[in-house]
């Protein structure tokens, strides 16, 4: 999982309101931190829960399981400030005081993390603003096309970011078939779902990169009859070792699409992130780890053990898995235009080392994360807006309904600014 952006959480024990979607109007005390959701389905309730995640202490939820009843929003009230950091918002297509283990990765569920900072005045008239992200590095859900942006709490659409999640066209009633058939494209094409927050020809929630390795054993999730050729972990640590495990001058003859350069440029990458990874792992007290260890803790880029000689590798590694995970040798092929085209390669090509990026980022169209340094079209940084609008089933409820555009390249943040600033 993306470490989520940390401090003790109260329960809610306001009584919480039923509203319709904050219209610009006279704003509350800046220093309050707020969040809205909106359920813009017309046949379906959804279920919220928000919760924070103390350093070195469990996860701690309030308004767990409160039901949105359809077409209605919902505003939380004030978070107190040990509620801010290390946020989530999960969004159930389902209750989850009827599900087992609701809040496993398997959950039916879409995820929002958040941070919100403080105190007002010292970073503008409303707060220090807020950190965000519609988090895919651990699944994601097409029955749940979902959009997320700051603003300031009077709902002010000047102050208001563009939205980052599932792009989106429709106010009320959003149709799915297309997402749905996207996902589908992509599990004929190998990937597996989760059985028990999946329903066939409906909805599907997938496993990111990661979770391929991580809830092999742990939650159920299944291959389509359809499929060609299921993607495993074995078959995703074999398109590792194809790269390591043939001289250079064979993998990239002078005749390699899309040339001799970017393919040994790709092979010294690949070599280059392995060799740290497994530099890792012994200075870690792992001393021979497998081809499946190796690529489930560079796809989750995680380190071994304590993570001891982490420091380099999450400097000097993560700019280079960034590019290597879209297809690209190194972030100055990154950074030409010329290569953008060879971005995402197709699911079954050498160069796609993690399908699921190229799904999440090509195919769905999503600018959210996608693997777990993915924050150059992942995270957001709202300088001073002080509420999330979170908006399902359409765009009701979002201040502005512009889907924030991925920058060219940034090996970090997306420097997204408020429409009344552009």
């Amino acid at each position: 999982m993306k470490p989520i952006l940390t401090t003790l959480a109260a329960v809610c024990a306001a009584a919480c309101l039923m509203t319709p979607a904050t219209q610009a109007g006279a704003p509350k005390d800046p220093n309050q931190k707020y969040i809205e959701v909106c359920n813009n389905f017309s046949n379906q309730t959804l279920w919220l829960t928000l919760s924070a995640t103390p350093p070195g202490r469990p996860e701690v939820r309030w308004l767990s399981g409160k039901s949105i009843a359809p077409k209605t929003c919902f505003e939380s009230p004030a978070l107190s400030s040990d509620q801010w950091s290390a946020g989530r918002a999960y969004i159930f297509l389902a209750d989850p005081a009827k599900l087992t283990n609701p809040y496993a990765i398997a959950g039916n569920y879409q995820l929002v993390e958040y941070i919100f900072r403080g105190p007002a005045g010292s970073g503008g008239t409303h707060g220090e603003g807020v950190g965000y992200d519609f988090s895919a590095v651990d699944s994601v859900h097409s029955g749940l096309p979902l959009a997320v942006e700051a603003a300031d709490d009077d709902g002010d659409p000047a102050s208001a970011m563009p939205y980052t999640g599932i792009p989106m066209t429709a106010d009320y009633d959003e149709d799915t078939n297309k997402l749905r058939a996207v996902f589908e494209k992509f599990i004929d094409a190998g990937w597996p779902y989760f059985k028990d927050s999946s329903v066939s020809g409906m909805y599907y929630k997938i496993p990111g990169g990661y979770n391929l390795f991580a809830e092999a054993n742990v939650h159920a999730y299944v291959y389509a009859k359809t499929a060609a050729k299921p993607i495993t972990p074995v078959s995703l640590a074999n398109r590792w070792l194809y790269w390591l495990g043939t001289p250079v001058d064979q993998l990239c003859p002078a005749q390699s699409a899309p040339s001799q350069a970017f393919c040994k440029d790709y092979q010294h990458s690949v070599v280059t992130v392995w060799s740290a990874f497994a530099t890792n792992a012994r200075s870690n007290g792992v001393l021979d780890p497998s081809a499946l260890d190796m690529a489930e803790h560079i796809i989750g880029f995680v380190p071994f053990g304590n993570g001891s000689n982490w420091s380099g590798i999450d400097a000097q590694i993560g700019p280079l898995w960034a590019a290597l995970a879209s297809g690209l040798p190194s972030s100055t092929y990154m950074q030409d235009p010329q290569y953008a085209a060879l971005k995402y390669p197709a699911y079954d090509s050498p160069y796609n080392l993690d399908p699921y990026v190229t799904a999440v980022h090509k195919d769905f169209g999503l600018n959210i994360y996608a693997f777990s340094i993915d924050d150059a079209l992942g995270y957001f940084d709202a300088p001073t807006q002080n509420k999330l609008f979170i908006a399902v089933g359409g765009l009701h409820g979002l201040p502005n309904k512009t889907q924030a555009k991925p920058p060219a390249h940034s090996p970090y943040h997306a420097n997204t600014v408020p429409a009344g600033a552009r």
